[in-house]
């Protein structure tokens, strides 16, 4: 992007800012021009809420005007709806300052090895590498280094020479006699005998005395009624009786 050319043109015109490609906005702060990602949700309400212009006084010379009250960006960034860093840079809002040097995509550090420069350079990081005796892990975005000098086992040693034999020992006294055995399990039944021998026959015995009578039974059913008899014959007849 040709930056003095776009600031140019916009002052030529009196527009305070532009739309560019890639959903950016090309606003006009003095003599710089301000870079804004507006397809951000939190950078389409900032262009579209505060008027943006240069001082020096306020942070990065930029203020951000609502009615009569001018503002800082972190507190225009609040009033956006922006929850985030505390004291975020330009970058880390997806802004850009184009004032006639080349501002850096990060600042120094420890793990940085180029700072970058916007329309020159990129920003690029130091490697991390685990040496003998370290461990390297990395968990949600979190690098861990850790030694693990404690708990390396080192190589086994050779085995040493066999001792020569000791003297023998003195024998040592009796020991107390041990307690009494448990009762053993009795044996098995054995095998039955076989038969005896018959023995003799004995002498008849003596007549048994005679036993009681027996019960009378009892009475006899009635027989069945006999035929009826014939009928007789008629009787003679009797004399006359006298008149």
């Amino acid at each position: 992007m040709n930056w003095p050319k776009k600031l140019t043109r916009l002052q030529a015109q009196n527009l305070s800012y532009c739309l560019g490609l890639y959903d950016t906005a090309h606003i006009r702060v003095g003599g710089a021009l301000l870079v804004l990602d507006v397809g951000w949700p939190i950078g389409r309400r900032l262009i579209e809420s505060y008027q943006v212009g240069a001082d020096t006084t306020f942070p990065y010379g930029l203020k951000f005007t609502l009615g009569q009250a001018n503002y800082t960006l972190n507190q225009s960034l609040a009033g956006a709806g922006y929850v985030g860093e505390q004291n975020p840079t330009l970058a880390q809002v997806f802004m850009a300052l184009h004032n006639g040097g080349s501002q850096n995509y990060l600042a120094s550090g420890q793990l940085v090895l180029e700072a970058g420069s916007f329309d020159n350079s990129p920003a690029l990081l130091k490697t991390l590498a685990a040496g003998a005796n370290v461990l390297l892990t990395d968990e949600g975005g979190v690098l861990t280094i850790t030694s693990t000098v404690d708990t390396i086992v080192g190589e086994q040693g050779a085995v040493g020479a066999v001792g020569a034999v000791g003297a023998v020992g003195a024998t040592g006294a009796v020991g107390a006699t041990g307690a009494t055995g448990a009762t053993g399990t009795a044996g098995a039944a054995g095998a039955a005998g076989a038969a005896g021998v018959a023995g003799a026959q004995g002498e008849q015995g003596a007549t048994g005395a005679t036993g009681p009578a027996g019960v009378a039974g009892a009475a006899g059913t009635a027989g069945a009624a006999g035929t009826a008899g014939a009928t007789g014959a008629a009787g003679v007849a009797g004399a006359t009786g006298a008149t």
